[in-house]
């Protein structure tokens, strides 16, 4: 046990760190970031540069986007076992409505800060993601496999026809390579949440992949994946010279097995959630790192 002052003192910093963590974790402010990330790492790869206001507009988009799929959620949720973003969302409906409606006036803000090939590209943005809330409310659907990997395409996309518009060059061999690495990535952050979602899934009785083909099933497949993936970025570094940025995201990958192997401590407090969404921010920021040296 731990009694000095100073020992009381980063153990309450932890608490109020964690606290504060799972709230931006909740409110998916790291989920928007992370798509940033990957706007800014395809952009590189394309060697084009993106305007401050879409990467803003990319963050309320995002923001928008889950802070209504959850209000949504919270809203039909009747079960007392819930997640702490079920829990969250329940507790400050009214609050996060006043939130959604904020967020939406400074996305019409943006809108007129755009031009107009990025509106385009957020078109079929929304295209995608309306055939993501498609797929995700439609009860009869029974291919969970099939769903997830439309997502994770969808998310893919999202994160690509920003960078892809914004030159008029084709693109060449490695910018589709990192489109293949980023669409694992996200198959990766889907399984693994996933399967770490299975106990709560089952207790609401909602339908998931990790219902569909077993736990233990989607755990394999995860790490099948993220072993695919290992060898994938290996190479990519290799052939384009992409040292900084290949280690980076061989880092996440990493981080994602070791959530996969270490459940039970991950599973405290979400763990798994904060880990999981905010090391997707790790390799623009070390590409930025290494821009600035």
């Amino acid at each position: 046990m731990c009694y000095t002052e100073s020992c009381i003192y980063y153990l309450n910093l932890r608490v109020t760190l964690l606290k504060h963590l799972r709230i931006i974790n909740t409110l998916n402010i790291d989920t928007a970031l992370g798509a940033v990330s990957f706007v800014f790492i395809v952009s590189s790869v394309r060697k084009v540069e993106v305007d401050i206001a879409i990467y803003l507009a990319l963050i309320v988009s995002v923001l928008s986007i889950y802070n209504l799929d959850h209000l949504i959620d919270a809203y039909w949720l009747k079960e007392t076992k819930s997640s702490f973003r079920h829990l969250f969302y329940q507790k400050y409906f009214k609050v996060l409505l006043v939130w959604q409606f904020l967020v939406l006036v400074a996305g019409v803000w943006l809108l007129f800060q755009l031009p107009l090939a990025v509106i385009y590209a957020g078109i079929a943005m929304g295209a995608a993601i309306g055939l993501y809330f498609l797929i995700i409310f439609n009860t009869r659907y029974k291919n969970y496999l099939l769903r997830e990997v439309i997502i994770a395409a969808g998310y893919t996309f999202s994160v690509a026809v920003i960078p892809f518009t914004a030159s008029q060059n084709m693109p060449k061999l490695d910018f589709y390579g990192i489109l293949l690495i980023i669409f694992l990535i996200a198959l990766t952050n889907l399984w693994v949440f996933a399967v770490y979602d299975y106990e709560v899934d089952k207790a609401q009785n909602h339908h998931s992949i990790a219902m569909s083909v077993a736990n233990k099933n989607l755990a394999k497949m995860a790490r099948a994946v993220v072993g695919l993936l290992l060898v994938i970025i290996g190479m990519y570094m290799l052939y384009f010279q992409f040292w900084i940025l290949g280690m980076s995201l061989i880092a996440v990958e990493l981080i994602y097995l070791m959530l996969l192997t270490n459940q039970s401590f991950y599973r405290k407090n979400e763990y798994y959630r904060i880990v999981g969404e905010s090391i997707l921010i790790l390799p623009s920021l070390v590409l930025l790192a290494a821009y600035a040296i």
